[in-house]
């Protein structure tokens, strides 16, 4: 007897850009670049990719259809039948465990045999055992901004993730930080027994993912020295991934002091848009670090940068700002600067050459560490 499962091709082109998130261009193991698909007893569809240390599942509902066994099904060409076909893609499951795809190529219909798997080789999905929580609908944009200051260090992979800081009961935190700038947002409540650190992934940056509904978090208990496995789930994804092992840094310690005598810039929104277009355009002296310097004399400010091979710095002068305090100067790579316009910051306050630049915030904070120059 067959089985069938018929898909909309613009809603697999969606699941699909999604799985690819997470299952790797070239996986390690075959099973790694397969989906497993499975019709469930709701009228459901699931489709399942992972490289092991991640899960993302979605669930579609399907118009037609019988009941499809679990099959593990080669990812790539699978995807890139819906580059070809129209309007819908028909999984037929054979008495023989075979899986032919059927779709239109103009108005003839073709079948194309799909590469699969034994369904037993697919890894055991890890059970969460926590009730989840919902996260406020403001936490998706600060996630996504923090992960944005994650470090790229291989070497400091406890810092490759956002921290979920529960260590001040009546006020948790996100956190991330590449160690030369820190970003920390705050005046949330996880229902968390102790710090937790998601990876940074590709699936959490991923637009779809974000808008697909509100967000429910749940987080696994450790077993056996193994870290936590945390679940995040939409209306219609769940993602399953490792929680970062290890004590993360005590980030605390490089916010500065709010008591400590500083120069405070106020940014209009003229003076923003100036900076975060000037920026990019000046003269680059091709380190790695980008440098800007931040020129603070007589109540003005302005940006100066200095090209590759030149002694002087050329200097742009800011309009619109407010300026509290004495002349200031102060070396900043221009990535992290521009990124904290663009992250919606209109203060900052510097206090020396060589201590870091804060900006702060309500809600949340950051601080980017001077270049010497």
């Amino acid at each position: 007897m067959n089985h069938t499962l018929e898909l909309p091709v613009n809603e697999l082109k969606t699941v699909f850009a999604g799985l690819s998130k997470i299952i790797k261009s070239k996986p390690v193991l075959p099973v790694l670049g397969c989906i497993r698909v499975q019709s469930l007893p709701d009228g459901t569809v699931s489709f399942q990719g992972t490289d092991l240390d991640s899960f993302a599942t979605c669930r579609l509902s399907i118009a037609s259809g019988s009941a499809f066994p679990a099959s593990l099904v080669e990812f790539k060409p699978l995807a890139g039948l819906t580059k070809k076909a129209r309007d819908r893609i028909t999984l037929i499951w054979d008495e023989f465990g075979q899986v032919r795809a059927r779709y239109l190529v103009g108005s003839s219909p073709v079948e194309q045999v799909l590469e699969t798997l034994p369904p037993h080789e697919w890894p055991c999905l890890p059970e969460i055992d926590a009730t989840s929580f919902v996260v406020g609908p403001g936490f998706k944009p600060v996630l996504r901004e923090a992960l944005e200051c994650v470090s790229t260090d291989p070497s400091r992979y406890i810092v490759n993730g956002v921290c979920l800081d529960v260590s001040q009961p009546d006020c948790h935190y996100v956190v991330a930080t590449d160690g030369r700038h820190l970003y920390t947002a705050n005046s949330y409540r996880f229902d968390l027994t102790g710090p937790v650190v998601i990876p940074s992934l590709k699936f959490l940056n991923w637009p779809a993912f974000l808008q697909d509904g509100d967000w429910s978090v749940a987080v696994g208990s450790s077993k056996e020295e193994q870290p936590p496995w945390v679940q995040i789930q939409s209306d219609h994804w769940t993602l399953l991934t490792e929680a970062i092992k290890g004590p993360y840094p005590d980030w605390r310690q490089v916010v500065p002091d709010p008591e400590r005598k500083v120069t405070k810039l106020t940014l209009s929104p003229q003076a923003v848009t100036l900076m975060r277009e000037a920026l990019p355009r000046l003269p680059d002296d091709g380190r790695p670090e980008r440098r800007v310097r931040l020129v603070v004399t007589a109540g003005t400010l302005a940006l100066g940068a200095q090209g590759k091979g030149s002694q002087s710095w050329t200097q742009i002068p800011v309009p619109s700002v407010n300026i509290d305090g004495p002349d200031k100067q102060i070396t900043l790579d221009r990535t992290y600067l521009s990124k904290a316009l663009r992250f919606g910051f209109t203060e900052l306050e510097i206090e020396g050459e060589e201590d870091p630049v804060l900006f702060p915030g309500v809600e949340k904070r950051m601080v980017i560490g001077p270049i010497s120059s």
